[in-house]
């Protein structure tokens, strides 16, 4: 109840708060050094024209619940 304004109880009124429902059925992550060495590395690769380390790199697979 915390999350809901003080007016209302169950938050169907609450223009702040909406419901977002996402299926995934694949999702692909990036693993970093820290948000400076990957802001270093955007930068060197846009002042040499090369492709940025982004570190890293892998692929999840969600299962369907029964």
């Amino acid at each position: 109840m915390s999350h809901y304004a003080d007016d209302d109880e169950d938050g169907k009124g609450d223009p702040n708060v909406q419901l977002v429902r996402l299926d995934l059925a694949k999702a692909e992550v990036w693993a970093t050094e820290g948000k400076l060495a990957f802001l270093y590395e955007v930068a060197k690769a846009n002042q040499t024209d090369d492709t940025a380390n982004a570190g890293h790199h892998g692929t999840i697979v969600f299962r369907k619940a029964a």
